[in-house]
């Protein structure tokens, strides 16, 4: 009976147990736990949430400056000789170069720092056809403006406005009218115009020259003495060498002008792909070699069985010499195969002649 009685209140025990359990778990009311001191009470302070970054979400900065380009406004000014002709803002003339190709130049190293590309963001001033306005990038990312797609220019001589000293220098830079057309026409220059261009000029042109070598005769160089080369694999006035061919070779270009010893009637230039004007002698065009590192060597002579001298008369030189990426070697005459011995024809047996004479 005992037993009984103890297991009757471990399962009583149970039951309220469960019932608490069941009551916290199903929302219902439970009997709130005595209070404690008021120490007790005091919580921790909780820490301010810290800002997590929204994924895809980049925070916002301030934005950074950009450099702006200088902004010229083409204007126009007039010449008694010339009419009207475009300048910049500050009444400085502006040329066209005859060397360049549309939307391209071909004015670099020295001959920029005679003749400055117009450069920025062009606005039209007074008398000035604002759609005429374009721009290309240069070389060195600048920005050049064009007028009816012509890049412009201004002369480093012209220290005025007034000044007009590139007018038809070297036959290729002429001021530009308003309607986008070449003024050609000739114009007077002061007396000390004269040692100022002349300067300009010789600094700008590059001059085919001729250079003497006891093994090769007399070939092309430049008016620095740099050896110029043919290839054999242009055709027809095309060159075959871009790319990988060009960084070795590099082709020659700009305004050209005959040195001593050098036929100008045979100079010429034509297009290249790019749009430079690469100069021909005799109708083949001409390169320089990268690793001429000094002056007078001969180094691409022969290269490839392509490149080649050229003689002052327009002609290949095709020396002995063939150049290799690393080395140099002399080619050697193949000798000739020494002749076979053929052998002799076997002797025919002497046939017996009857008699009486020969017998048909």
């Amino acid at each position: 009976m005992q037993k009984n009685k103890y297991l009757y209140g471990l399962t009583f025990n149970l039951v309220v147990v469960l019932s608490i359990i069941l009551a916290a778990c199903s929302g219902l009311p439970v009997a709130a736990a005595p209070a404690t001191s008021v120490a007790a009470q005091v919580q921790a302070p909780i820490p301010a949430p810290t800002s997590v970054p929204i994924p895809g979400v980049m925070p916002t900065n301030s934005p950074t400056e950009q450099p702006t380009q200088a902004t010229v406004t083409l204007q126009t000014a007039n010449n008694v000789k010339l009419g009207s002709y475009l300048t910049d803002q500050t009444g400085h003339s502006l040329y066209v170069f005859t060397q360049d190709s549309h939307g391209a130049s071909n004015c670099y190293a020295s001959c920029a720092t005679f003749w400055s590309p117009l450069t920025g963001t062009a606005a039209a001033g007074s008398g000035v056809t604002a759609s005429r306005i374009g721009s290309f990038m240069r070389k060195d990312g600048t920005s050049q403006v064009t007028y009816n797609g012509y890049p412009l220019y201004k002369f480093g001589q012209d220290n005025d406005p007034s000044d007009m000293y590139g007018q038809g220098l070297q036959k290729f830079w002429f001021v530009i009218s308003p309607a986008g057309k070449l003024i050609k026409t000739a114009v007077t220059k002061p007396a000390d115009a004269v040692q100022v261009v002349s300067a300009a000029s010789t600094a700008m042109s590059l001059a085919l020259d001729m250079a003497h070598s006891s093994k090769y005769g007399n070939f092309l160089t430049d008016q620095n003495g740099h050896t110029l080369y043919l290839f054999v694999q242009d055709i027809a006035g095309t060159s075959n060498c871009s790319g990988s061919c060009a960084a070795a070779w590099p082709p020659v270009v700009g305004p050209v002008s005959a040195g001593k010893g050098v036929n100008a009637s045979l100079i010429g230039s034509v297009q290249r792909q790019d749009g430079s004007l690469q100069v021909t002698y005799n109708g083949h065009l001409l390169y320089e070699f990268v690793q001429d590192s000094k002056v007078g060597m001969l180094s691409g002579e022969g290269a490839q069985k392509a490149f080649y001298l050229v003689s002052p008369s327009g002609n290949a030189i095709k020396g002995a010499v063939v150049v290799h990426t690393t080395h140099t070697v002399t080619i050697q005459p193949t000798p000739l195969p020494a002749p076979r011995t053929m052998p002799q024809p076997m002797p025919m047996p002497h046939m017996p002649v009857p008699m009486g004479g020969s017998h048909y």
